[in-house]
């Protein structure tokens, strides 16, 4: 992301950068929800991905862009980061709360992503960095 915001020509300090190679694919992953944002949980809103449609439990709801006349727009650019690769259906470790520390294993197969992994590899999208 940083290699791109600088093409568009953000000026950047890569000494304040962490070096891309030592980034962890498999470092943990934070839920950023709490207060009211918490009632997501029991809710969640899954959004479409590459304009693919993924199964979705009772409870959740898929997000689909339309445009004003309720027709799907077509996205722009929509890729996986090479590191998804690694991760799906894996187990990944996921913080609920970072001030006490508490983590657990989970494994990270994201719904949303299903329907390009359904050969068993990934197809139907870019695989970016």
């Amino acid at each position: 992301m940083a290699k791109q915001a600088e093409t568009a020509g953000l000026a950047l300090d890569w000494k304040c950068l962490p070096d891309p190679a030592m980034l962890d694919v498999t470092a943990p992953a934070h839920d950023s929800s709490s207060g009211l944002f918490a009632l997501d949980r029991y809710h969640p809103t899954l959004r479409e991905i590459g304009m693919t449609k993924c199964t979705v439990k009772f409870n959740e709801s898929l997000y689909e862009a339309l445009d004003e006349n309720g027709n799907p727009v077509s996205t722009i650019n929509e890729g996986v980061h090479r590191s998804v690769l690694s991760r799906y259906t894996g187990s990944a470790q996921v913080c609920f709360d970072d001030n006490k520390g508490t983590c657990s294993l989970s494994p990270y197969k994201p719904e949303t992503l299903a329907p390009f992994f359904g050969t068993g590899s990934f197809a139907g999208l870019p695989v970016v960095d």
